[in-house]
């Protein structure tokens, strides 16, 4: 729909509210509304509004656990604060309730039965802890690849795994970024997208993190050049995360001479899985160089 735009008091544009959405949600002279910009729209939130987004989706017996997850996580990330699951097998509603648990930050099973399930949301979802979330995100991160090289050099290196709990809560607080930006978009609307894959990779960064606590957990030695490696995989991510926060050309060039490609490739060609996950990391890490310079434009 149009609505004219109407100058008052020589100054004050003003443009009228829909008769129709107004009289739905009861909103009458003196009730506040939510303006949110976005780029070149603006976006009116009635306070009183209890509308909930909702959707359906069937999950078909005919495709993997691993699928199954990711359809249901697609849609959730999508923005939808209530969505019906609908399937084929009690299989699914097994992976139902451990996505829940263990990754969707703020949702419940509001009902189940059969072969439906219901998630819903039950927390106010603020686009103000965005920053706070994904700060949040590379710390559990850089923790993650810290905690490595601390157990390694203390030699406990079958009490790694303990550290997996920190790759879960990653998982959640990236599903909790990637949600918010598809429901709220981020602080500056334009640079939404580069928000996104810099939330994506951090979570790519901190999956290659877990694959390398299973292959040292199965290798019987990791010796001193595979260390100094994941080593400086931490500090390179570190440095990113600082660059994320005071961005500067000068320490993004540095930081691209302190990638460990081609001591990564010589091990490599000895055989190295770890120095394959490594230098597959240096990648995901090396990757938010071009998002940065676009987000911080």
């Amino acid at each position: 729909m149009k609505r004219k735009v109407i100058q008052l008091a020589g100054k004050t544009l003003v443009v009228s509210l829909p008769s129709k959405w107004a009289k739905k949600l009861g909103i009458k002279k003196g009730d506040e509304l939510e303006i949110e910009e976005k780029f070149d729209k603006l976006v009116a939130t009635a306070r009183k509004s209890i509308d909930i987004e909702k959707t359906s989706i069937m999950i078909k017996q005919d495709i993997g656990k691993e699928v199954q997850r990711w359809a249901i996580s697609a849609i959730q990330k999508s923005g939808y604060d209530e969505i019906e699951i609908l399937y084929e097998t009690q299989a699914t509603a097994k992976i139902i309730q451990d996505l829940v648990k263990e990754v969707f930050v703020g949702f419940a099973i509001t009902e189940q039965s059969g072969n439906r399930t219901v998630i819903r949301s039950i927390a106010q979802e603020l686009e103000s802890e965005f920053d706070t979330i994904l700060r949040r995100a590379f710390l559990v991160t850089m923790a993650l690849g810290e905690g490595i090289t601390d157990y390694l050099g203390l030699k406990k290196k079958e009490e790694l795994k303990e550290l997996l709990a920190l790759e879960q809560t990653n998982n959640q607080l990236c599903n909790f970024c990637e949600r918010m930006l598809n429901k709220k978009g981020f602080k500056d609307y334009r640079k939404t997208t580069f928000a996104y894959v810099i939330v994506w990779n951090l979570e790519k960064i901190c999956d290659t993190y877990k694959e390398i606590i299973h292959e040292i957990s199965q290798s019987k030695e990791v010796d001193s050049i595979e260390k100094d490696l994941i080593a400086a995989n931490n500090r390179l991510l570190r440095t990113y995360y600082e660059l994320y926060y005071k961005f500067d050309y000068k320490k993004l060039q540095e930081a691209m001479g302190m990638k460990q490609d081609e001591k990564a490739k010589r091990r490599v060609r000895e055989g190295s899985m770890i120095a394959c996950l490594i230098l597959r990391q240096i990648d995901e890490i090396s990757n938010l160089s071009a998002t940065l310079i676009a987000i911080n434009a």
